[in-house]
């Protein structure tokens, strides 16, 4: 339990704005992490063969 810190928050009912305060937490999340740690959940996330055309595709190599 100490990976975890309990805290109280307010959601919105509507699930459009559930969705954008949701997507918006998702990219703060993302944006704290390490290059080496974004890497490595995006392998875990979408698979390993994704993520190297993914990068190609990034680095226009295709």
């Amino acid at each position: 339990m100490n990976n975890y810190e309990i805290n109280l928050s307010f959601d919105p009912k509507n699930r459009y704005d559930k969705a954008k305060k949701d997507l918006i937490q998702a990219m703060k999340s993302l944006q704290a992490l390490t290059s080496e740690e974004r890497y490595e959940l995006a392998k875990e996330f979408l698979g390993v063969n994704y993520i190297e055309y993914a990068q190609m595709l990034f680095q226009n190599r295709i």
